[in-house]
């Protein structure tokens, strides 16, 4: 799969950023997943990853190897070469493909961090070479801000 013409990179300052619309199905197992692990109490305490990451949140869901292996990888994979694919043009490859051939991708581990009102996640670091996140699902509005500026205010994401 080429992604190469979804994936926007760019490199405003520091280190070189990647983003790319992903596909609903990718959006819709991540998110289905997540919805059976919070049903299954048991589960979801096993999968529990609270106690390794930084954030206050109180629902932190490792993913087991057989769903990351079955539903994520493959794409998530696609996605970094076409990452690196744009992001590395010194490389002088022809193609995606080429980049594929040259890259050997291990996964350290992968989760979701389901993060409601009052919940934060403060400024933190990953380790490894390419770190990244992804956004399921988004409220309809982020709230007022705080300053009270005159001028109308975009959020981030909207």
């Amino acid at each position: 799969m080429d992604l190469t013409k979804e994936m926007n990179v760019t490199k405003p300052f520091g280190p070189t950023i990647g983003e790319i619309q992903v596909v609903p199905q990718f959006v819709n197992d991540l998110n289905d997943y997540s919805n059976a692990i919070i049903k299954d109490k048991e589960k979801a305490k096993n999968l529990d990853a609270g106690n390794t990451l930084v954030g206050a949140v109180t629902q932190e869901i490792s993913l087991e190897k057989e769903f990351f292996n079955s539903k994520i990888s493959t794409y998530l994979s696609n996605m970094i070469a076409a990452y690196m694919y744009k992001s590395r043009p010194d490389l002088k490859l022809k193609s995606v493909d080429e980049m594929k051939k040259k890259l050997v991708i291990n996964y350290r581990s992968a989760w979701i961090v389901r993060q409601f009102e009052n919940e934060y996640n403060p400024i933190h670091y990953h380790t490894g070479h390419i770190s990244g996140a992804g956004f399921l699902k988004l409220p309809t509005s982020f709230g007022t801000h705080v300053q009270g500026k005159e001028k109308e205010q975009k959020d981030y994401f909207g």
